[in-house]
């Protein structure tokens, strides 16, 4: 699997057991120690199974594996439903923050992902709801706020909202250092 999806699995009508990238089990048991959230439970992805949807992203949770001392994961499911097939249901759980790993560490600070409806799919917080007062929630592509800056971009499916908030205080830094930088360059130019 690809570094940021952390297990893949098929949930059927057809039998007991769930097919996932590690393997098969009772669908209970994967429900109950593998993967165990009290929102993504076997009864939640069997009524999603029988949704109206070919492809879903729904907000992160935080996932608990089987053993006692493994950690708790914040995790990102995506689901595929074939069109008209009410039988199976494929589910991706994708860390995103493992998958943005390849990025600047502090690309995930102020970042989120909106969806359709303008719930808060990522980072994991208390309320999946819009909280329209926070300035990096905005319908902008760029707009200025008192605080700093919200960069968003639209995604032309899905229908996905990626937010980026910059704040005043690290922009201001970054000029300085920049004009720091300008006389060095232009004596460093006029040398040559």
């Amino acid at each position: 699997l690809d570094e940021g999806i952390r297990n893949v699995f098929l949930l059927t009508d057809s039998c007991d057991r769930v097919l996932s990238s590690e393997g098969s089990f009772d669908k209970a048991r994967f429900f109950e120690r593998v993967y165990r959230n009290p929102d993504y439970t076997l009864d939640f992805w069997n009524q999603e199974r029988r949704g109206s949807f070919h492809f879903k992203l729904y907000g992160t949770g935080l996932f608990t594996g089987a053993d006692p001392g493994e950690a708790s994961s914040s995790l990102l499911p995506m689901a595929y439903r074939p069109s008209g097939n009410t039988h199976s249901l494929l589910v991706a759980l994708v860390d995103v923050k493992q998958l943005a790993n390849g990025f600047d560490p502090a690309f995930l600070d102020r970042f989120s992902i909106l969806g359709k409806d303008g719930r808060v799919l990522f980072p994991l917080t208390e309320s999946s709801e819009p909280d329209t007062g926070t300035p990096f929630l905005t319908t902008a592509t760029h707009t200025g706020v008192k605080e700093g800056y919200s960069l968003t971009r639209d995604a032309r499916r899905f229908g996905l909202r990626y937010v980026r908030f910059l704040p005043e205080a690290d922009l201001q830094r970054e000029l300085n250092q920049s004009n720091a930088a300008l006389p060095l360059l232009l004596v460093a130019g006029s040398a040559l």
